[in-house]
């Protein structure tokens, strides 16, 4: 081939190109995966909870919290971890520049405009998944 010879990419011998090969989960992985994607979404409750009651939040009737404004979630920067791409696939996460964020885990709990209680419940959510999955999860926050 010479060189400017290519006018298209149709124009490539086959040997440039690549190709890479992923791991898929099994039918006990997705269980694994589900089981801990649940366990996140049950327990989300109870660490907000924990987070009101260690920072007196319930003498107020708003639960108002004097911080900072924002969110947090849970992330990988793994994105080529079999989990990672699996929670792409279904949904329970999407692709944010070099991360995946798992962004419904906790879907259910108090509104409380404060980065620091989304910190601590993601940071709690990570823990658990980092532990049950295998892949190292992190927090991910964002002030409003």
């Amino acid at each position: 081939m010479q060189l400017n010879s290519v006018g298209s990419i149709e124009d490539l011998p086959d040997n440039v190109f690549y190709s890479i090969n992923y791991d898929f989960l099994n039918t006990n992985e997705i269980s694994i995966f589900n089981n801990c994607i649940q366990k996140c979404h049950e327990l989300a409750n109870s660490f907000a909870e924990e987070y009101i009651n260690s920072h007196n939040l319930t003498t107020e009737a708003s639960r108002f919290n004097h911080d900072i404004c924002g969110f947090a979630d849970v992330v990988s920067y793994d994105i080529e971890n079999k989990y990672c791409r699996y929670a792409l696939k279904t949904g329970h996460a999407y692709s944010i520049g070099d991360k995946i964020l798992f962004n419904n885990l906790k879907k259910a709990v108090p509104s409380i405009q404060s980065i620091t209680y989304h910190e601590y419940i993601s940071q709690k959510q990570s823990e658990i998944m980092t532990k049950e999955l295998g892949v190292m999860f992190y927090v991910h926050s964002v002030r409003d």
